[in-house]
């Protein structure tokens, strides 16, 4: 029999947080073409397809998309993290920090937001600046469950960059 659209998207989105973007984005175009008024399934498909490298693809789902069609806080949250990974996955890294500047500032960034705002500073050589969004997030979550894996790789990305100028 037909599935509920609500149990495809909750079964993507489990598959998204567990890394199995393929699997997910099927789950969410069988719910997008079944529930095409809910906005919302367009943020999971273009998270799936950046997950997969498809930065077309994620544009193609964010365009028709505004601040007006995202319900909540969440919504809108999620909504400019995936215009500032795919903004800095067509190598505008100014316009991907700007929209995590607003993230941060309006939305209160999410930890994996904050990561890779923290992947973009070091990788500008902006490294004492990267360290201290590593520490924030360390005061804020004490005991990280999933990210101290990447937050090591940023810290080690922005050790790299420093200079013994940026020690004196």
């Amino acid at each position: 029999g037909p599935v509920d659209p609500l149990v495809e998207v909750f079964l993507a989105q489990w598959k998204l947080e567990h890394g199995e973007p393929a699997a997910a984005y099927a789950h969410l175009l069988r719910v997008e073409r079944e529930w095409p008024e809910a906005k919302f399934v367009r943020l999971d498909l273009a998270d799936a397809a950046l997950q997969l490298g498809d930065v077309g693809g994620a544009q193609q789902w964010l365009a028709p998309l505004s601040f007006r069609d995202c319900a909540g806080i969440v919504s809108k949250r999620i909504l400019l993290r995936l215009h500032s990974e795919v903004a800095e996955a067509k190598g505008d890294l100014g316009l991907a920090e700007a929209l995590h500047e607003i993230l941060a500032a309006r939305y209160a960034a999410t930890t994996q937001s904050n990561l890779g705002h923290a992947r973009r500073l070091a990788r500008l050589g902006r490294s004492w600046e990267a360290v201290d969004v590593i520490h924030r997030l360390r005061e804020w979550n004490p005991r990280p469950p999933t990210w101290e894996r990447d937050a090591r790789e940023v810290l080690i990305a922005a050790a790299r960059t420093l200079t013994w100028a940026d020690l004196a």
